[in-house]
């Protein structure tokens, strides 16, 4: 064992340099994975670790960094979305949904709710709330019981 290496166990991880925090958030920003930017910059991805655990300054521009590329993937989705991609329609709303379309307080989506109630009971519903619903399906749903 050489004595760099006997060096390092017995004071164990290093910290990122200034120089070399700022060379990481930048390589980072630029899309580089943590294991190429410690490659590229010849540090152990335990002194990566170890600045983040111990230097409150780092860690915070390390997590300012990670929004910044995320904002760039939800702004590419949303750009996607508007163009009219459904699977990035769908991924954006089902990710990012109005506040309106939350779950109610116990949980249980309305859509969920009214998927579960028999014909009858949304005609019903829907007779109470006052809309116009169908001739046909009002006759369909009283003469079945319940089911169309």
């Amino acid at each position: 064992m050489s004595e760099a290496e006997i060096l390092v166990r017995r004071v164990g991880p290093r910290l990122l340099t200034d120089a070399e925090q700022q060379a990481y958030l930048q390589f980072l920003l630029k899309g580089a994975s943590p294991a190429v930017i410690c490659t590229q910059l010849g540090v152990p991805y335990s002194a990566v670790l170890t600045t983040l655990r111990e230097c409150a300054e780092f860690r915070d521009d390390h997590g300012d960094a990670q929004a910044l590329l995320t904002q760039n993937v939800e702004a590419a989705l949303y750009t996607h979305a508007m163009k009219g991609s459904v699977p990035a329609m769908t991924l954006w709303l089902r990710n990012r949904p109005p506040n309106s379309w939350k779950a109610d307080a116990d949980g249980e989506d309305a859509v969920d709710e009214l998927e579960r109630l028999s014909d009858a009971e949304l005609l019903e519903l829907a007779t109470a709330e006052g809309l116009a619903v169908p001739v046909a399906f009002a006759r369909g749903a009283q003469a079945s019981g319940g089911e169309v």
